[in-house]
């Protein structure tokens, strides 16, 4: 479905490595197993290799501290009570003489809210599902984090409509029904975040000063530059 089609594409978009792309999967909790059933299949229409081959689609990850942090945050889950049920294994390549390393999608179940790989940015492709029993039970999860640049919904009904205006107050963009990539348009090129998503430091007084909140971005650093009020 249309949920599944938007978690696989923002998720390995760039391999995970965007900055937008979804760290966390919040899905009633009913719907867990044939969610990740269907992210299954959904994957094996992204080969994953060599970046240089035109038939791969999934790219790989470059930086070895990546590897690590995601490494650390899967063990940490899992010693938690979560569990890998698809995915994890790493494989050291040599690409162009780069080592470069495959990082399978990788799909955790049994997750809880305060476990650091939903706290923090994963920036690999990594799908950690939440099972919700209830829209508020979700939106609290969803506000709970560090992060907030970008958030999507799908739905249908009022009870997700308002979710995703709820969600508007704590990320930069909010997107219904469609998915980051499809739905991202050049205007939002610009948008800030919130909280760890959203810092603008600035020097003011002799002290570094920190704003948050939606804002435009090239405003922003007009000002940061010429020093504009």
């Amino acid at each position: 479905n249309a949920a599944v089609i938007g978690a696989v594409n923002s998720g390995l978009f760039a391999a995970g490595q965007a900055c937008m792309s979804p760290e966390r999967f919040l899905v009633p909790a009913a719907s867990v197993q044939d969610f990740r059933e269907a992210l299954v299949s959904a994957f094996a229409e992204w080969p994953q290799g060599d970046p240089f081959s035109r038939e791969i689609r999934l790219g790989l990850i470059a930086d070895g501290r990546i590897v690590e942090e995601v490494q650390r945050q899967v063990r940490e889950a899992v010693s938690a009570g979560a569990k890998v049920v698809h995915g994890g294994q790493i494989r050291e390549l040599s690409v162009a003489g780069i080592t470069m390393w495959e990082l399978q999608p990788t799909i955790l179940v049994g997750v809880t809210s305060d476990m650091d790989m939903m706290q923090r940015e994963t920036m690999a492709p990594i799908f950690p599902v939440y099972g919700y029993r209830t829209v508020e039970e979700a939106m609290t999860v969803a506000e709970g984090t560090r992060y907030g640049l970008t958030a999507t919904v799908f739905g249908r009904g009022q009870v997700y409509r308002d979710a995703a205006q709820r969600l508007a107050r704590s990320h930069g963009l909010v997107f219904q029904n469609v998915d980051m990539v499809a739905g991202f348009e050049p205007q939002h090129w610009g948008s800030g975040g919130f909280k760890r998503s959203g810092w603008i430091w600035e020097w003011r007084d002799g002290a570094f000063v920190r704003r948050e909140g939606r804002r435009d971005l090239s405003a922003e650093w007009h000002r940061i530059a010429t020093g504009a009020k």
